[in-house]
């Protein structure tokens, strides 16, 4: 029987989303706890994380699904959700988890320009453990594999 493999989300960084502006903000899950709440007053940011979250889900299952079929469809959604959390003409989410032994960071940068929506996706999977300083802190890795996408294509570069 195989072993399940369980994602644990590190840390949350969000910038000009909602009522969290240009300095933004970082949400730190790095204690060895099972479980984790999130709780504040009524315009606190708690709905915010988790909307930021399904954004990076729904630009996710996007980029698999491999058919233009839906495109537009999906490309609507995908800004709609945006424009429902963005608090600025432009703004980033930073999620960094880990998936076994592997770490993760992804970064997605989105502006609106000129009525017009543009997103970037960038996927970091950090291999073994050397050491390597990051936006969000210190980070043990030797090799670092990063995937660019945007709403055209994915773009693996190996670092």
């Amino acid at each position: 029987m195989r072993e399940m493999v369980g994602l644990k989300l590190k840390s949350v960084v969000l910038v000009n989303i909602k009522n969290f502006g240009p300095s933004g903000c970082i949400f730190n899950f790095n204690q060895d706890v099972g479980v984790h709440t999130v709780s504040g007053v009524n315009g606190s940011g708690k709905t915010a994380i988790f909307k930021a979250i399904q954004l990076f889900q729904k630009i996710f299952f996007f980029s698999q699904m491999g058919s233009d079929d839906y495109a537009d469809n999906v490309e609507k959604s995908i800004k709609f959700a945006a424009d429902q959390i963005l608090s600025g003409d432009v703004g980033e989410i930073d999620l960094a988890f880990v998936c076994g032994q592997d770490l993760f960071q992804i970064v997605l940068s989105f502006r609106n320009y000129e009525g017009d929506f543009f997103y970037t996706l960038l996927m970091m999977l950090f291999l073994d453990r050397l050491r390597l300083c990051g936006r969000s802190g210190i980070f043990q890795i030797r090799s670092l594999l990063l995937f660019f996408w945007t709403r055209e294509r994915l773009f693996p570069i190996l670092v």
